[in-house]
């Protein structure tokens, strides 16, 4: 059975529907983000890329370049991350974004830092502030990009894990960052992530040192996403 040719009346309002979409598409503009790592390569790196396609967009809507994500890594730690805001920003400059993420890792830092740059964000005036910690490290959230995780193990071993899906895993590689983002699925990543969190949280626990496989950097990414797809 043969298909009939697509009449030139319907082909011209499919046309319209098309450029309909991508006019709604690019209607909202992002919101200015800024997102402060304590790591300076990988956290960096793969949040650079997600900012360039942002970035990109919101270019494209308006009639110059204008950069909405801002990402920088500090090599500060945990708690640090807030002198370091409070050193180079001024309150003015702070009120210049929507949005202002902490990122971190647990690491080998003492539990009661880790958690407190946790509760800090939640205890500022202003809802702005937002952390995105992982327990133990980012790569851990790397590693969900392709596989469940749900083991309480050392960070070395997310390492080993995603050498199985990465040629060979650099941290000072940001090609890596593009490759895991290509070829993982940010989506079951979320997933994931979420799944885990909830389990802690239907168990009672809800302090972030004592959860002790888990991030909450889907939350940044989610947000990112929005406008991106």
């Amino acid at each position: 059975m043969s298909l009939k040719p697509i009449k030139k009346s319907d082909a011209k309002k499919l046309d319209k529907m098309k450029a309909k979409k991508r006019t709604t598409e690019l209607t909202e503009l992002p919101p200015r983000i800024l997102i402060v790592s304590e790591g300076t390569k990988t956290e960096p790196y793969y949040f650079e890329i997600l900012a360039e396609k942002i970035n990109s967009k919101s270019s494209k809507m308006t009639s110059g370049a204008r950069v909405v994500v801002e990402v920088e890594g500090t090599g500060r730690n945990t708690t640090g991350l807030y002198s370091h805001l409070e050193n180079k920003y001024t309150s003015a400059d702070l009120a210049n974004y929507k949005q202002i993420w902490l990122v971190y890792d647990k690491d080998d830092f003492p539990k009661d830092r880790f958690d407190n740059a946790a509760s800090k964000a939640k205890e500022r005036n202003n809802s702005k502030f937002n952390a995105a910690w992982s327990n133990q490290s980012f790569e851990l959230w790397l590693v969900w990009h392709f596989q469940d995780y749900y083991v309480e193990s050392h960070r070395k071993e997310y390492i080993k894990v995603l050498d199985k899906y990465v040629s060979h895993y650099e941290k000072g590689d940001k090609e890596v960052y593009y490759y895991i983002l290509k070829n993982g699925d940010i989506k079951e990543a979320i997933k994931r992530a979420k799944r885990q969190e909830k389990m802690y949280v239907d168990d009672g626990v809800i302090v972030p040192s004592q959860m002790k496989c888990a991030s909450t950097v889907y939350k940044l990414v989610e947000e990112l996403m929005k406008y991106i797809n």
